[in-house]
Protein backbone atom coordinates (compact mmCIF):
# COMPACT_ATOMS: atom_id res chain seq x y z
CA UNK A 1 0.00 0.00 0.00
CA UNK A 2 1.13 3.57 -1.02
CA UNK A 3 -0.05 6.93 0.45
CA UNK A 4 0.82 9.83 -1.99
CA UNK A 5 -0.40 13.18 -1.14
CA UNK A 6 -1.71 15.26 -4.58
CA UNK A 7 -1.66 18.60 -5.50
CA UNK A 8 -5.99 18.94 -6.59
CA UNK A 9 -7.01 22.32 -8.41
CA UNK A 10 -10.39 23.53 -9.03
CA UNK A 11 -13.11 26.47 -8.01
CA UNK A 12 -10.73 29.05 -5.90
CA UNK A 13 -7.57 27.56 -6.30
CA UNK A 14 -5.56 29.74 -7.96
CA UNK A 15 -2.42 30.65 -5.04
CA UNK A 16 -2.21 33.87 -6.20
CA UNK A 17 -5.45 35.05 -5.82
CA UNK A 18 -7.48 32.91 -3.33
CA UNK A 19 -6.80 34.12 0.21
CA UNK A 20 -7.39 31.85 3.49
CA UNK A 21 -9.64 33.73 5.80
CA UNK A 22 -8.58 31.91 9.61
CA UNK A 23 -10.52 33.09 12.63
CA UNK A 24 -14.10 33.76 11.47
CA UNK A 25 -16.60 34.19 14.23
CA UNK A 26 -19.61 31.30 14.16
CA UNK A 27 -22.07 34.11 12.94
CA UNK A 28 -20.06 35.19 10.02
CA UNK A 29 -21.18 33.80 6.54
CA UNK A 30 -20.05 34.36 2.86
CA UNK A 31 -22.40 37.77 2.39
CA UNK A 32 -20.98 39.13 5.63
CA UNK A 33 -17.10 38.11 4.31
CA UNK A 34 -17.92 39.07 0.94
CA UNK A 35 -18.77 42.90 2.33
CA UNK A 36 -15.68 42.76 4.83
CA UNK A 37 -13.16 42.10 1.71
CA UNK A 38 -14.49 43.58 -1.56
CA UNK A 39 -13.22 47.27 -0.45
CA UNK A 40 -9.68 45.50 -1.48
CA UNK A 41 -10.98 44.66 -5.21
CA UNK A 42 -13.52 42.36 -7.52
CA UNK A 43 -14.92 39.03 -5.37
CA UNK A 44 -15.09 36.25 -8.25
CA UNK A 45 -16.43 33.69 -5.12
CA UNK A 46 -16.79 33.59 -1.36
CA UNK A 47 -16.48 29.62 0.00
CA UNK A 48 -16.83 29.43 3.71
CA UNK A 49 -16.68 24.95 4.14
CA UNK A 50 -19.36 23.72 6.49
CA UNK A 51 -18.82 20.96 9.21
CA UNK A 52 -21.58 18.60 7.96
CA UNK A 53 -21.54 17.10 11.09
CA UNK A 54 -22.21 20.18 13.66
CA UNK A 55 -24.13 22.29 10.33
CA UNK A 56 -21.80 25.05 10.98
CA UNK A 57 -19.02 26.25 9.28
CA UNK A 58 -15.08 25.58 10.55
CA UNK A 59 -14.20 28.99 11.47
CA UNK A 60 -12.30 29.77 8.33
CA UNK A 61 -12.84 30.15 4.36
CA UNK A 62 -11.84 31.42 1.38
CA UNK A 63 -12.18 34.40 -0.65
CA UNK A 64 -10.77 33.96 -4.59
CA UNK A 65 -9.90 37.96 -6.10
CA UNK A 66 -10.07 39.01 -9.89
CA UNK A 67 -6.56 40.47 -9.51
CA UNK A 68 -3.68 39.14 -7.48
CA UNK A 69 -2.71 42.69 -6.88
CA UNK A 70 -6.49 43.03 -4.91
CA UNK A 71 -5.31 40.08 -3.21
CA UNK A 72 -2.20 41.00 -1.81
CA UNK A 73 -4.27 44.60 -0.59
CA UNK A 74 -6.36 42.69 0.93
CA UNK A 75 -4.20 40.60 2.74
CA UNK A 76 -2.44 44.07 3.96
CA UNK A 77 -5.22 45.57 5.45
CA UNK A 78 -7.22 42.39 6.68
CA UNK A 79 -4.38 40.14 8.17
CA UNK A 80 -4.91 40.32 12.12
CA UNK A 81 -8.13 42.76 11.71
CA UNK A 82 -11.04 42.33 13.62
CA UNK A 83 -14.30 41.09 12.90
CA UNK A 84 -17.62 40.09 14.87
CA UNK A 85 -15.29 40.23 17.50
CA UNK A 86 -12.33 37.79 16.14
CA UNK A 87 -9.30 38.51 14.94
CA UNK A 88 -8.71 37.31 11.36
CA UNK A 89 -5.47 35.34 10.00
CA UNK A 90 -5.38 36.39 6.01
CA UNK A 91 -2.98 34.24 3.67
CA UNK A 92 -2.41 33.05 0.48
CA UNK A 93 -4.13 29.87 0.15
CA UNK A 94 -2.62 26.95 0.07
CA UNK A 95 -3.47 24.38 -2.67
CA UNK A 96 -5.90 22.08 -1.40
CA UNK A 97 -4.51 18.23 -1.38
CA UNK A 98 -5.88 14.77 -0.82
CA UNK A 99 -4.96 11.74 0.05
CA UNK A 100 -4.77 8.87 -2.22
CA UNK A 101 -3.70 5.12 -1.36
CA UNK A 102 -2.68 2.77 -3.67
CA UNK A 103 -3.58 -1.26 -2.94
CA UNK A 104 -1.54 -3.26 -4.51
Amino acid sequence: MTTTLVAVGGKGSNPKTTLYIGGLEETVNEALLHAAFLPYGEIKDVNIPMDHATGKHRGFGFVDYEDKDDAAAAIDNMHNAELLGRVLKVNFAMPMKIKVTLMH
